[in-house]
């Protein structure tokens, strides 16, 4: 048997599919695939009716000076909520078949213990690799970001030489900051 939560799910995913998807609106969706050539035909219609505004406002690049496409992400994400809120589109959980219950998520406990291990193991590795390899492949990545060529071959290199995630991940952040803009 199911667990109450298992069971839940299944009838969750049922109730999307019938009415997220607008499956059930049409009785045969496939059939000479009318439908889906409808539904091509109406994405054609507004790429085309998007592509024809962004050219109006002098291309790609000028239109993302003007943040026209943000706007247009911002004002889309508006609409929506909005006919989330108005009950005029079913988002299942949040506006039609919600649960009775909250069922609060269970919280993964962090093992001191295993944290510790995991960070001897660590020590133990770092001690018995080759660091000049690891400096080198280092070296090697920077010179790469510094010409501006394509850094997944050294950051393979970097792998391969035993230099942690870790470690890449902090000199990534460095040489192109936390947060890039």
């Amino acid at each position: 048997m199911p667990t109450p939560d298992a069971a839940e799910t299944a009838l969750r995913t049922q109730q999307i599919i019938a009415f997220e998807s607008g499956i059930s609106d049409v009785a045969d969706p496939m059939a000479g695939s009318y439908y889906i050539e409808s539904l091509t035909d109406d994405i054609i219609k507004k790429a085309t009716k998007l592509i024809n505004e962004i050219d109006e406002v002098g291309g790609a690049v000028k239109a993302i000076e003007n943040n026209f496409q943000q706007n247009m992400i911002s004002k889309s994400a508006y609409q929506y909520q909005m006919e989330i809120d108005k009950n005029e589109r079913v988002v299942v959980g949040v506006n039609k078949f919600k649960s009775e219950t909250v069922n609060a998520a269970d919280i993964q406990k962090i093992d001191k213990k295993a944290i510790n291990e995991q960070l001897n193991r660590l020590k133990i590795f770092k001690a018995n690799r080759n660091q000049k390899t690891v400096n080198q492949s280092m070296k090697d990545l920077d010179q790469a970001i510094s010409n501006n060529k394509n850094i997944m071959p050294n950051i393979i290199e970097c792998v391969e030489s035993n230099a942690t995630l870790g470690e890449i991940s902090d000199f990534l952040r460095e040489k192109f900051g936390e947060h890039q803009n």
